[in-house]
């Protein structure tokens, strides 16, 4: 069952891409359906790679790491949660920025989710 892309991006929190003080972060709030984060794919931002292991997940469970995610140690996102993901190590620069964050789900596999915002 594929989830239209519509649909996806109002997954997406608008206006909160946003520098930080070691790099950039941007949130998700879940009004579609309950899932399982089973992994991560590395995050295009414009025409940059950003591996997993870089992405930071904070949750109202606690904090997880792209690459720590997994099918055995997944990462559920709830109902009407919201879910911050910071990226270190990358500042943005001021102007529209493009984001695909690609995730592998327990319930329909790969889903990427297409965003795009101004700083």
């Amino acid at each position: 069952m594929a989830v239209p892309s519509f649909l996806l991006k109002k997954l997406y929190v608008q206006g909160s891409l946003k520098n930080t003080q070691t790099g950039f972060e941007f949130a998700l709030k879940n009004n579609l359906a309950p899932g399982s984060l089973v992994g991560f794919f590395p995050l295009t931002l414009d025409d940059t790679s950003i591996p997993p292991e870089k992405l930071t997940f904070v949750t109202p469970q606690g904090e997880y790491r792209g690459d720590q995610v997994s099918g055995r140690s997944p990462l559920v996102f709830g109902m009407n949660v919201e879910v911050k993901i910071v990226v270190e190590g990358v500042t943005l620069e001021p102007g529209t920025h493009r984001l695909t964050l690609s995730v592998l789900t327990r319930e329909v596999g790969r889903l990427d989710i297409d965003i795009s915002d101004t700083i």
